[in-house]
């Protein structure tokens, strides 16, 4: 993150927008786009929340499991 710039914190909103543009079948790097946060604090938010990390897993297979 540049010097200066406010970490967005995790609100139900972006993280609501990740999860629609994960199931829809975007890569973790659109999704990120369409919530308006840098990929950089999606892997925080990853690594540090596990509820978060099992929501973004859900979306993705929900995705995977619309492909098959």
């Amino acid at each position: 993150m540049a010097k200066g710039q406010i970490k967005p914190k995790m609100t139900e909103d972006n993280v609501q927008k990740l999860i629609i543009a994960l199931q829809s079948g975007k890569h973790r790097s659109s999704a990120c786009v369409v919530a308006g946060i840098a990929r950089t604090t999606f892997y925080e938010w990853l690594d540090d929340d596990e509820n978060f990390r099992t929501r973004v897993e859900d979306a993705e297979e929900f995705w995977l499991s619309l492909v098959e």
